[in-house]
């Protein structure tokens, strides 16, 4: 795998982290007298998510019959997610026209069943900057080391020799862990508008760098999103729209590269006159994902003319303890839908067979702030 220079992330958390507290330092001596604040929170979020590699059907079905163990290297397909998230905030108002923030995040994944392969840990660095209270300028990097999606059949694995054995690789070592590391960088524009309307334009670049054995999958999204909220009585909607364009890297036989349309909405109701419940809120996503592959489908069966259909439902409860503690209950369900132009039925149906899949994820998160 390609991995980003730890080196340089590290340097850029201190370098950001230094900036910061170096202005927040000069500002201090201005004859303004601007306030500065910390705070952390620690999120303890548990999920029980009822497919963890997004397995379809016939795959769970041949996982569970324990024929072909050799292709699956997990121990389960369901599991249970312990997830910790530790957010340290640094806020600084400069003038009463102008604030800034800075977040530091890390989010640690922990599987009870799949923890050999399946844990992973995120990290992000945030700057928020607010002008005349209705307009905000946020920007982020966030990076994932490694993220283990599933074991996939590898193609130049089962070409080569093995060199312990002098022969062939045999089917069973043709499987490997498709792995990848992830790092994207995150421009958003926000702006509150007349008549309790606000509205959002972002942009976010995202490289994903697989591992050794994969590596034609390495790829560079560029991601354009528009959005507009609308707040009345104690409801809150939001419409979002975004187009994405992902670059992948490709090989002589296969190219992953797509264009992706997401469209997003979501409600949520402020619960004022119920004690210690705060808020509701529901949602829909859809994704159309078109596969630019150039090559024929007899040669790149996988995404020569290929379209992903996937939704999201998404509900969510909000409960406020007291001042410090929160409590929140989370529900996701979301599938996929494959299908391709470029061959036949039969065809599209084997298609079907690797690629369609449901997941239901239901999550506890406890949320403390400490001042």
């Amino acid at each position: 795998m390609k991995k980003t220079n730890k080196t340089q992330i590290l340097s850029l958390l201190l370098l950001l982290t230094i900036c910061s507290i170096s202005v927040f330092a000069k500002s201090k001596r201005k004859a303004f007298k601007p306030s500065f604040d910390y705070y952390a929170i620690l999120d303890f979020e548990t999920t029980y998510n009822d497919n963890v590699s997004l397995y379809t059907q016939k795959n769970i079905d041949d996982f569970e019959s324990g024929e072909n163990a050799y292709r699956y290297g997990i121990d389960t397909y369901d599991d249970l997610i312990v997830s910790p998230t530790f957010k340290l905030y640094l806020v600084q108002d400069f003038t009463k026209f102008y604030e800034a923030k800075l977040r530091l995040r890390g989010t640690f994944n922990n599987f009870v069943k799949n923890s050999s392969v399946k844990n992973y840990q995120s990290y992000e660095v945030k700057l928020y900057n607010k002008f005349d209270k209705k307009y905000n300028l946020n920007l982020a990097y966030n990076y994932i080391p490694k993220f283990y999606v599933r074991d996939v059949w590898d193609n130049e694995t089962r070409a080569a020799i093995n060199p312990e054995t002098g022969v062939r690789f045999t089917a069973e070592e043709s499987y490997q862990e498709f792995v990848f590391a992830k790092q994207f960088y995150t421009a958003e524009i926000r702006a509150k508008l007349p008549y309790d309307f606000d509205a959002k334009l972002k942009y976010v670049f995202t490289e994903y760098f697989y591992n050794e054995f994969f590596t034609e999958y390495d790829t560079k999204i560029d991601e354009f999103g528009i959005g507009i909220g609308y707040e009345f009585a104690k409801f809150d909607f939001g419409i979002d729209y975004s187009f994405s364009k992902s670059d992948d890297k490709g090989d002589s036989d296969s190219d992953a590269s797509y264009d992706k349309d997401t469209f997003d909405f979501d409600v949520s109701y402020q619960l004022r006159q119920i004690p210690f419940l705060r808020k509701v809120s529901a949602g829909y996503e859809l994704e159309k994902v078109y596969y630019q592959s150039d090559f024929p489908a007899f040669v790149d069966p996988l995404h020569a003319g290929r379209v992903d259909t996937v939704h999201r439902w998404k509900f969510g409860l909000d409960a406020r303890i007291n001042k410090d503690v929160n409590v929140s209950f989370d529900y996701l369900f979301r599938k996929r839908k494959s299908k391709s132009e470029s061959i036949n039925s039969v065809r599209t149906e084997e298609l079907a067979d690797v690629k369609n899949y449901k997941n239901h994820q239901i999550s506890l998160t406890f949320s403390y702030r400490y001042n």
